[in-house]
């Protein structure tokens, strides 16, 4: 394959690949085979992984956007109803991502020890009410990414305790 081409990985294993947060399951197997992903294709290549866990979409009363919109515009109390409304879900997804971060730490860790030319980590978020304040699992997420050698409770006990990363559990 040309090495232009950037292969990027999405589904390659439970959390932090997975939508559930609590799915440590294969997390062994995962963290390997994120290490050979990255670096599959060698020195000369980039790669890519999605990182998912961060999505609290309810289904039933999901709607598409229909044309264009300024993300974040709307008045404060519709943005407060809508948090209100998020919450409990939003609380079962940091509280997962509280227990298992480790997980996304050492996937991380294993994406960099896989030593391609330049790795691209997407964080998929979905719903995660940034009018109202920074969701804690994505805020982990980045903080993991710029120093994977953090240890996973520092980075925790850390980004919770900033006024702007949302957190409830």
């Amino acid at each position: 394959m040309d090495p232009r081409v950037r292969t990027v990985w999405e589904d390659a294993g439970c959390f932090p690949y997975r939508y559930d947060p609590t799915d440590v399951s294969t997390i062994d197997e995962t963290v390997a085979y994120t290490r050979e992903l990255a670096g599959l294709r060698g020195r000369r290549a980039e790669a890519g992984l999605v990182l998912k866990g961060m999505t609290s979409l309810y289904w039933p009363v999901f709607e598409h956007q229909l044309g264009p919109f300024l993300m974040g515009e709307a008045d404060r109390d519709a943005i407060r109803r809508r948090a209100a409304d998020r919450a409990p879900r939003w609380k079962q997804v940091e509280l997962g991502w509280r227990e298992n971060f480790n997980a996304v730490c050492r996937t991380v860790k294993a994406a960099v020890a896989g030593r391609s030319k330049r790795l691209t980590v997407t964080g998929l978020v979905e719903d995660g009410m940034w009018e109202d304040r920074m969701w804690l699992p994505p805020c982990l997420l980045a903080e993991a990414l710029w120093d994977p050698r953090q240890a996973p409770e520092s980075i925790i006990a850390r980004v919770a305790a900033t006024r702007d990363a949302h957190s409830l559990a």
